[in-house]
């Protein structure tokens, strides 16, 4: 139970970052549940604030549920 309730909330978690324009990937390096953030084109200090902000959000919005 507790791999599937991670799964949705991994889920969610990349879709609602993807809703705000923004794409983050599982990492691939080791066997924890990691992410990756990568940049194709140019990338300014704006973005990643963004970024930082919106998985904020996300995160203070679950701990709401």
């Amino acid at each position: 139970h507790f791999f599937h309730v991670f799964t949705v909330y991994q889920i969610q978690f990349y879709q609602y970052i993807k809703e705000r324009g923004y794409a983050i990937y599982p990492g691939k390096l080791t066997d924890l549940d990691t992410f990756r953030i990568g940049n194709i084109g140019e990338i300014y200090q704006e973005d990643i604030e963004k970024l930082v902000q919106i998985i904020g959000s996300f995160l203070a919005e679950k701990r709401g549920e």
